[in-house]
């Protein structure tokens, strides 16, 4: 929506989550805009786990390979028996 705003002229400011790609500022441009990225804040991650929960740490390469394994493997190094099935905002649903 909001880069699609910004090329199709509705708006004149836009947020967008990532970089706009090459044939996006190809479009725009060739519509006569200009664009350019000011970032104002960058994104983090949190980690919750309910204190009942038997890992009480995870290292920095565990959580990438938890989030990053479409088969939901346990990570590397973890001895368990416990999934991770992953949540996060859908903000097509707010």
């Amino acid at each position: 929506m909001g880069i699609a705003s910004l090329i199709d002229g509705t708006c004149v400011i836009a947020a967008a989550s990532r970089a706009m790609k090459d044939v996006e500022m190809q479009k725009a441009v060739g519509r006569g805009r200009d664009p350019k990225a000011h970032v104002i804040a960058m994104d983090g991650i949190a980690i919750i786990v309910n204190p009942s929960n038997p890992i009480n740490a995870l290292s920095k390469a565990q959580i990438k390979e938890i989030y990053t394994k479409l088969n939901k493997t346990k990570p590397a190094g973890l001895n368990t028996k416990l999934t991770f099935p992953l949540y996060s905002l859908n903000i097509n649903r707010l």
